[in-house]
């Protein structure tokens, strides 16, 4: 086996590699609605669904924080339901850089700099990076960090 085969494919240091500039970030995600369009082709792939009852054929509606409708289940939603996201005011333009921020920091990020970053208060950054932290933990597993001392 040569050594190329041997190295991850895609990962710092290799050709394949592009890291976003915040430039680039911000482009990206000029506005809420952008995220949100982002966000919901990661969270919906197939098109969207009801997060609570799965049912795939929605309507849009005018509800400022809930903009689609589920007739099968009768109740509006948001990509947030269901979601690390679900029960926050935070916008989804702060929630898709605070997430870039905090996955591509080798140190982590400090609430106070990601709200002064964000234009957020220190207590909504907390909140974010606990939320983030929490499904980040969860989604690693116990094993991950096991021979760490």
């Amino acid at each position: 086996m040569d050594e190329q085969s041997t190295k991850a494919k895609g990962g710092p240091g290799s050709p394949e590699y592009k890291d976003l500039s915040l430039p680039d970030l911000l482009d990206m995600f000029p506005d809420d609605q952008a995220a949100m369009e982002w966000l919901e082709g990661n969270v919906w792939p197939d098109g969207r669904k009801c997060p609570r009852c799965g049912y795939g054929y929605t309507c849009t509606t005018k509800h400022p924080s809930m903009p689609y409708y589920c007739s099968e289940c009768d109740r509006r939603f948001s990509v947030k339901i269901g979601t690390v996201m679900e029960h926050s005011k935070i916008s989804y333009r702060s929630w898709a850089i605070a997430t870039y921020l905090l996955a591509t920091r080798p140190k982590g990020i400090s609430s106070t700099r990601l709200g002064r970053d964000l234009g957020i208060s220190q207590s909504s950054a907390w909140f974010l990076l606990h939320r983030l932290r929490g499904v980040w933990r969860t989604l690693a597993g116990p094993d991950l960090m096991a021979g760490a001392r």
